[in-house]
């Protein structure tokens, strides 16, 4: 009988390593997915304010809405 308690207490000890080796891996790819959200949250306000700063140097003929990606040409 001792032999399946064995056994058993191996298995145990195989699930034990392979869930802590998952949760690793889980923990490793959720800190890479933050990083990833954080590089680009950095780009888009990057982005919007190159946009606005150009946009802020046409001529008052333009109107122009960068959240919505739209330039406008007034012609009068």
């Amino acid at each position: 009988m001792s032999w399946k308690i064995q056994e058993l207490e191996s298995q145990l000890d195989k699930l034990k390593k392979e869930r802590q080796k998952r949760q690793f891996q889980l923990e490793s790819l959720a800190a890479a997915l933050q990083k990833q959200k954080q590089k680009v949250i950095v780009l888009m306000h990057h982005v919007t304010f190159n946009t606005i700063f150009c946009l802020s140097s046409l001529p008052s003929s333009f109107m122009a809405y960068p959240n919505l990606g739209i330039l406008f040409f007034i012609h009068y």
